[in-house]
């Protein structure tokens, strides 16, 4: 186990033209949303004899990695490591990311994550003592040919807790339980994944690259800022006041008939009965058929 500075999690590449010596080299990716500035990750490296019954100078396999990995181990619950392919899976991997981020933020697990952890496969003919030195001494010639890239602590749980407000936004997770995920939320809950820490075959394969904007096909598109307009002193214009906007304007109701007798012509008992809406009748009508609402931004409106 090593501890590198500055503190963080301590990511690892091959530099270029380093000869390795024979042995297959492979990269798992971590924090790939971390490294929007690079087009060739940095993660974990492995390198493995491609015979293991041949090993190299004694070497059979050398793996180095951030101990975020056996601290997610630690703190992750059941099956975490797994990519979701149904909704209800991704459901529940976002819960548990979610559960993660609480538990990395209540407790500082900065000095645990900032270790680098370096396993090394031997096959000598040699004493216990004498292994253990030489594995010693493979690992510190390794990480010398290896490029070096630190993601703070903070940075990490910023990172992760963007990624979970994303997984709100894309609706991750939400749907019928047995529905299969699209390929463009497969390719977020990888990056998902990853972003906690989690690299595996299949996650490897999902994980998608950013464009030269560092943009991922996932984000949303943030609003276009308006193009700056060039100065131009032969224009001139005349300051104009805020526009008048008219009072609404109740709508016309139509009144029923009222039943209001009126004395017509001259005559002993000569009366009829004509139709004539008074204001009485009409208050009562509106009050009876018409209601003044709430509407949006302060206004009021009629509703019959």
């Amino acid at each position: 186990m090593l501890t590198l500075n500055p503190p963080g999690i301590h990511l690892a590449r091959k530099a270029a033209g380093v000869d390795v010596g024979g042995f297959n080299v492979t990269m798992w990716p971590m924090l790939t949303t971390s490294q929007r500035d690079t087009r060739s990750w940095y993660g974990s490296m492995q390198f493995e004899s491609p015979d293991p019954s041949q090993p190299i100078n004694g070497i059979i396999a050398v793996k180095v990695y951030p101990a975020l990995t056996h601290v997610l181990k630690g703190l992750a619950t059941a099956n975490f490591m797994t990519l979701p392919d149904t909704v209800k899976m991704a459901r529940t991997r976002r819960s548990q990311t979610a559960q993660l981020l609480r538990l990395m933020e209540l407790t500082d697990y900065s000095p645990q994550v900032s270790k680098v952890r370096v396993e090394v496969s031997l096959k000598l003919n040699r004493a216990i003592g004498d292994m253990v030195e030489v594995a010693r001494q493979v690992g510190r010639d390794v990480c010398q040919a290896l490029e070096w890239r630190t993601v703070t602590y903070v940075q990490y749980t910023d990172e992760l807790r963007r990624m979970l407000d994303l997984a709100g936004h894309l609706r991750y997770g939400v749907g019928n339980d047995p529905s299969r995920l699209s390929p463009l939320h497969l390719e977020f809950g990888a990056h998902l994944l990853n972003a906690a820490g989690v690299s595996t075959v299949r996650i490897k394969t999902l994980l998608g690259r950013c464009n030269a904007a560092g943009h991922y096909r996932w984000e949303p598109v943030a609003a276009a800022e308006p193009e700056p307009v060039a100065d131009d002193s032969a224009d001139d214009f005349e300051p104009v006041g805020p526009r008048t906007v008219p009072a609404p304007v109740a709508p016309t109701v139509p009144l029923p008939p009222a039943w209001v007798p009126v004395t017509l012509g001259v005559g002993a008992g000569q009366h009829q009965v004509v139709t004539v809406p008074t204001t009485e009748t009409e208050l009562n009508y509106i009050r009876a058929h018409v209601g003044v609402y709430n509407a949006p931004r302060g206004k009021r409106c009629v509703r019959r």
